[in-house]
């Protein structure tokens, strides 16, 4: 089940991101409203140039989502407590197969999206993180699908934390799927990286001590 909802919240990202550049009008990327808005339109970009390699939209894309993802925020939250017990090595290993696992996951699910429309509900500051709340209409089921982006302001600007969809964390969905992964592991923080490299084709994790 978590697996389920973790695959589907990642999965509707890309068509948030596509329908964003043509429903938001033109606005400056200095809130967070507008930092969404450029986000899609760079994706769109990316999308719809079809003179680009795999391997070049791959990089363009790697570029996109550490540009606009909090991606290391969001790998430390997910490995939970782990991340307090592992050597700098397996940080660092850890950290560069999920940014592996991250960028393949939705690079390769962009696709187009038509018949369905998106709005934006709302706009919240909430601590120190915004909330841009939108919905897409038009789903299989012909119910609405609401989706938070929770973005943060850092010192290099605006970054996404998480995506709720559907009241659904994916930071906290990914956090659930990842325990899991290193308690089959019998605990081994190795054992998950093993797994990331495996989806995304990197081959076997340089192991390191846990201490």
């Amino acid at each position: 089940m978590v697996k389920r909802i973790a695959r589907r919240s990642i999965l509707a990202i890309p068509a948030v991101l596509f329908l964003v550049c043509q429903a938001f009008p033109a606005r400056a990327a200095d809130d967070p409203v507008g930092f969404i808005k450029a986000l899609g339109d760079k994706a769109v970009v990316i999308i719809n140039d079809h003179s680009l390699s795999g391997d070049e939209s791959q990089a363009k894309f790697v570029s996109l989502f550490n540009d606009s993802f909090d991606v290391a925020g969001i790998g430390r939250y997910v490995l939970g407590h782990y991340w307090d017990h592992a050597t700098p090595q397996q940080i660092d290993n850890y950290l560069a197969a999920f940014k592996e696992y991250i960028v393949a996951t939705y690079s390769t699910r962009f696709t187009r999206y038509t018949g369905q429309s998106f709005r934006v509900i709302d706009s919240h500051d909430d601590s120190d993180n915004s909330m841009v709340s939108s919905e897409i209409a038009g789903g299989a089921d012909g119910q609405p699908t609401h989706i938070d982006w929770v973005v943060h302001k850092t010192p290099d600007g605006y970054r996404i934390e998480d995506v709720v969809l559907d009241k659904v964390s994916m930071m906290q969905a990914q956090r659930a799927e990842f325990t899991s992964v290193i308690v089959h592991a019998d605990g081994s923080i190795d054992g998950l990286i093993a797994a990331l490299r495996q989806k995304t084709g990197k081959g076997a994790v340089q192991s390191g001590s846990t201490g």
